[in-house]
């Protein structure tokens, strides 16, 4: 889709809220997904009352993130590279057959580099899609990166071997594969389920964004004091199929011990623009690869992970583990010995054996680990044993 405009900061911003709203109710559902895998998930063993005397427990199997663990051995097989020659002529199939050796060669140096591929695995189970970014990095091949200039007097073979003996010490790869998660990209996709556009929100601190980005904004705030050096402020990065551009969202600082949130557009009519350039890949250069898909259309219904239809079971599950350790810690009476002494409702005293020779139901006072107060236990025997209720 060549011929893009350049991005703008109202443009972006305004992007960003038609992503929010599109993608809003699958991030919430992914997010429950989430907290169900990492034992986070909430649990209301009992209702919160004013008559309530039990102090409830929260108990979490871990069946999710199990599941997930087990299923992950299924996703680890690394991809087949292909590449379709254009014609059958021996140039174009030996073209081919070249950019297949590559594209194989640089995803075992990127994977080894980056260990992405475990992530992508991850995500596919748990959100039912993963998102694999591809850059260059031309900037790591220059001459102030310290890639060899040649001398004037230096022969071909030298120069190349020179250049071949920093690329295998010094030099850094330039092109890079990571794995962008699921849940911290907003993207906006076609018909086909390709990607057009993202939106990503960073964090950087205010000395990077003043020093190495040159925000006029963040440098006033610096000088005044109102921002300390290592405060942090949110960045968008967008990216379309021509350009990436990097965005001041707001001068808001970070706080990790708060829930973070999206929606950064709120009061905000345009983003400012702190450096934008061409990316000249000829596409997207994040990739999104879909679990999988129903056909349904909208964000929530489409995408389907691993979890989606044991949801409701795993949750109901935790529950149950909980009113289940909730009641037996606050109620349970161990076996009495012959001679332990209980304490009966009218204030008074006996011991198991002087209730168990009358033979009949009894009632007692108790207390459990989780019962501030004391309440009645009411027993009857069935032989030699008691059996509470």
């Amino acid at each position: 889709m060549p011929g893009l405009s350049r991005p703008t900061g109202k443009s972006v911003r305004d992007l960003h809220h038609k992503l929010e709203l599109d993608w809003g109710p699958r991030i919430r559902l992914d997010e429950e997904f989430r907290d169900l895998v990492h034992q986070r998930n909430p649990i209301e063993t009992l209702e919160l009352s004013d008559d309530r005397n039990i102090d409830p427990m929260e108990f979490r199997s871990g069946r999710a993130g199990g599941i997930i663990e087990h299923a992950g051995g299924l996703l680890m097989a690394r991809p087949a590279m292909h590449a379709e020659p254009p014609t059958l002529n021996t140039e174009d199939t030996r073209t081919a057959e070249q950019v297949e050796r590559a594209s194989a060669n640089l995803f075992e140096k990127e994977l080894i580099a980056n260990n992405f591929w475990q992530s992508v695995g991850r995500d596919i189970l748990i959100y039912g899609r993963a998102f694999i970014k591809s850059m260059l990095s031309a900037s790591q091949w220059t001459a102030e990166a310290g890639y060899p200039v040649r001398e004037s007097k230096e022969t071909d073979k030298d120069y190349l071997t020179r250049i071949r003996k920093w690329k295998e010490t010094e030099g850094k790869f330039p092109f890079v594969i990571q794995h962008v998660p699921a849940l911290g990209v907003l993207p906006l996709l076609d018909s086909s389920d390709n990607v057009l556009a993202t939106i990503e929100v960073k964090w950087a601190t205010a000395k990077i964004l003043a020093d190495d980005f040159g925000s006029k904004t963040v440098q006033d705030m610096l000088s005044r004091r109102t921002l300390k050096w290592y405060d942090e402020l949110p960045v968008i990065e967008y990216i379309d199929n021509e350009w990436v551009s990097y965005l001041l969202a707001g001068t808001e600082v970070r706080r990790r011990d708060t829930p973070e949130t999206n929606r950064l557009y709120k009061g905000v009519k345009s983003y400012q623009p702190l450096r934008t350039w061409r990316h000249n890949l000829g596409k997207h250069p994040i990739v999104m690869i879909p679990g999988i898909r129903t056909e349904l259309t909208d964000y929530k219904s489409h995408f389907k992970g691993f979890l989606s239809d044991a949801k409701d079971a795993l949750v109901m599950y935790d529950f149950l583990l909980s009113r289940l350790a909730t009641m037996i810690n606050a109620y349970y009476l161990p076996c009495a010995s012959a001679s332990e002494e209980l304490l009966l409702p009218d204030g008074s005293r006996k011991t198991y054996g002087e209730l168990a020779s009358e033979g009949r139901k009894f009632e007692v006072m108790t207390r459990g680990k989780c019962v501030p107060k004391p309440v009645l236990a009411y027993a009857e025997f069935a032989g030699a044993a008691p059996i509470y209720k």
